[in-house]
């Protein structure tokens, strides 16, 4: 089978960008108009120059149609210019190794990262935030990369009947008398930019009570008593994926903002995690049609710690995001199915992986084949894939099942701990694997990894009854080098053996006295 390249040959490779500087804290000071779709104000970004690092002379900032009234450096007007997508802004002499650069500027009806919906028959009038995967400088100037982190401070200034939300904690509302207010919020905790969460509307907010972390959650108005039948996962999720990995919720709380038009089902912003309306539904439907969207609140929940406690530094990683989300989506949510509803646990796992391999193999089989980590790339939305999500959860449980479970969560509690709000990359996942289990696991990176595909076995028995044996030949019948293979094998009567298989062609002899009436292959469905 002839699949089509993921990336057109002669795509140029993607590497991390180079900055000479550290962008510190960000502080918006804004006003949304959802009337006239316009967002105005300054933005000041707090820049620490490296050690190191070259050229102190000119910051460079991200930027789209934007219009810039001014641009200060430490208070003091700046000269700068624009470039296609960029802003310069240059540093005078005197700055020392930080200084903060502020930039006046607005911007009507952005394109990308800041949508606007007016209110209508279905909806309330809103405005909310979509960073990823570098849409933020679409509606202000920033470093719309996430090759860094910093904290936050949002102060907003809208319509006094609707509400606005934000990433980390509520500082305070100020009434202003005249129609209008301003809402401040603080996030103490460094995270990337495309995380920056942003919600002004009609909005309504429904406490839940009871979890480990405050948790809360924003509704279009006429729809809060939905709030806690959708989310009802919430409180469990924050627990089990605690221990799990060894780390408590990292944040200071948590919560939901159902927007309307959202692109997707959800995006996991830092402590408020965006999601659609599309799955608006009380506790009478969810029982009636029996439907939830548990499995969504639970895999943007996992995102709180990989792809927001830590983040891929550049997006050919992003499998350190998603796969690490479907994976424990999937072992998550069968303990909240198994304690909710009495199912056994186990098998509702391996339902779910047994959907998530369909998916993959489905993609793999009628459009193209690639690495989990690939830096050939046209857009960074291709790389949000069944390879991404499906695959990398295959692989991740394949890796459960090779080590054992212990071995695996000492690993998993290791990575987290060490690199928490910090910028990871494959290597950091490996490194940690083999500090945890002394397993050198260098010949699995480079096949499950950084291979593209699959192996393709084809397995074959033979029972011979004078000398109570059993014949296995496996042949890998895929194009290329063999893989390195550890393959159960299961039969009738309780016989069962663990084969490796790392050439084209393997041939064993078990004894088995009588003539099973199957023989099963991989028969736990871990290999992808």
């Amino acid at each position: 089978m002839t699949l089509r390249p993921f990336a057109a040959p002669g795509t140029p490779a993607r590497w991390v960008r180079p900055r000479s500087f550290r962008l510190s804290h960000l502080a918006l000071d804004i006003t949304i108009d959802l009337d006239a779709q316009r967002v105005e104000g300054t933005v000041a970004h707090r820049v620490e120059f490296l050690p190191h690092g070259e050229g102190r002379t000119t910051i460079e900032l991200d930027q789209e149609d934007l219009a810039i009234a001014a641009v200060a450096v430490d208070g003091r007007e700046a000269r700068w210019s624009l470039a296609p997508g960029r802003l310069l802004v240059a540093v005078p002499d005197c700055t020392g190794d930080a200084c903060t650069v502020t930039v006046r500027f607005s911007s009507e009806r952005p394109a990308k990262g800041l949508i606007f919906v007016p209110a209508g028959p279905d909806t309330v009038a809103m405005a909310w935030t979509q960073g990823a995967m570098e849409d933020h400088h679409h509606w202000f100037p920033c470093w719309d990369d996430p090759n860094n982190l910093c904290t936050f401070q949002v102060a907003v200034r809208h319509r006094a009947q609707f509400q606005a939300i934000a990433n980390g904690d509520r500082s305070g509302r100020v009434e202003h008398g005249d129609g209008w207010a301003t809402t401040t919020y603080v996030q103490p905790r460094a995270h990337v930019l495309y995380l920056l969460n942003l919600v002004v509307g009609d909005l309504v907010e429904v406490v839940d009570p009871g979890g480990p972390v405050p948790i809360a959650h924003w509704l279009p108005r006429g729809h809060q008593d939905k709030a806690l039948a959708m989310f009802r996962a919430t409180d469990f999720a924050i627990r089990w994926l605690g221990e799990f990995t060894g780390t408590p919720f990292p944040w200071t709380r948590y919560g939901h903002a159902v927007v309307h038009r959202f692109l997707w089902g959800g995006m996991e912003n830092t402590t408020l995690t965006t999601i659609t309306d599309r799955v608006l539904m009380d506790a009478a439907t969810q029982e009636r049609d029996d439907l939830d969207c548990d499995a969504l609140v639970i895999h943007e929940l996992v995102h709180q710690w990989y792809g927001d406690l830590m983040t891929m530094k550049g997006w050919s990683d992003i499998w350190l995001n998603e796969s690490f989300a479907t994976w424990l989506e999937a072992r998550c949510s069968a303990a909240w199915r198994a304690e909710r509803e009495g199912v056994a646990p186990a098998a509702e796992l391996a339902r779910a992986l047994w959907a998530n391999r369909a998916a993959y193999l489905a993609e793999d089989g009628g459009r193209y084949r690639r690495a989990l980590v690939t830096n050939r790339w046209d857009d960074a939305y291709e790389l949000f894939d069944r390879v991404a999500y499906e695959k990398g959860s295959l692989v991740l449980e394949l890796l459960a099942g090779q080590l054992g479970e212990p071995r695996l969560r000492a690993a998993v509690a290791l990575y987290t701990r060490r690199h928490a709000h910090g910028l990871v990359e494959t290597a950091d996942w490996r490194r940690a694997l083999e500090d945890a289990t002394g397993e050198p696991l260098d010949w699995w990176f480079d096949q499950w990894v950084m291979r593209a595909g699959h192996p393709l076995l084809k397995v074959r028995y033979q029972h011979d009854p004078r000398r109570g044996v059993l014949s296995v030949t496996v042949e890998q019948t895929h194009e290329g080098e063999p893989w390195r293979l550890a393959l159960e094998l299961a039969w009738a009567g309780g016989g069962s053996a663990r084969l490796t298989v790392d050439q084209a062609r393997t041939s064993v002899v078990l004894p088995c006295p009588l003539a099973p009436a199957w023989v099963a292959a991989d028969p736990a469905d871990r290999l992808p």
